[in-house]
């Protein structure tokens, strides 16, 4: 991995052999390699990423680009675009979709929450979202989020993380 800023632009690349300590992982064992970049000017940031051999697995590749806007200090939106293309033979098809996601302050509270779409054959649903909440105990910070998943499921987790 290595990393490079110069000014407000940052990029990044990754390169990672599965052969360190597998022999055959059963799907593949090819090299992975990843590239992004992020750039800041004002109150924009946009970045774009992408992945070869994803996983390990030949030919499956990884697109996203970014774009975010700073309302103010504490206030974000933002949206995502990915495009993932399996690699794992022809019956498997390319997919993409879309996230618009927010977040923001109320002085110890944080909201955030996100809407998605999908493309892919094998969803139930093509929209997914969630919604989340932290709160800022002064060395601790209590946080929890609800979803609906593109398999129409849903689930919660909540949680403590801890500052020294």
């Amino acid at each position: 991995f290595a990393s490079y800023t110069v000014g407000d632009l940052v990029a990044r690349v990754s390169y990672i052999n599965p052969d360190q300590r597998v022999d055959n992982l059963g799907f593949g064992n090819k090299e992975e390699l990843s590239v992004s970049f992020d750039y800041k000017v004002g109150q924009f940031s946009v970045g774009a990423g992408y992945v070869s051999n994803a996983g390990f697995v030949e030919d499956r590749e990884i697109f996203g680009l970014t774009s975010e806007y700073a309302l103010n200090d504490t206030t974000n939106i933002g949206l995502q675009y990915v495009n993932f293309k399996p690699g794992i033979g022809d019956a498997a098809d390319e997919e993409a979709g879309f996230t618009l996601y927010g977040n923001t302050k109320f002085g110890d509270i944080g909201v955030g929450a996100f809407i998605s779409s999908s493309d892919a054959n094998y969803t139930e649903d093509d929209i997914a979202f969630g919604i989340g909440a932290s709160y800022d105990l002064g060395g601790a910070n209590l946080a929890g989020t609800i979803q609906k998943g593109f398999l129409g499921e849903t689930y919660a987790d909540v949680g403590v993380s801890f500052s020294f």
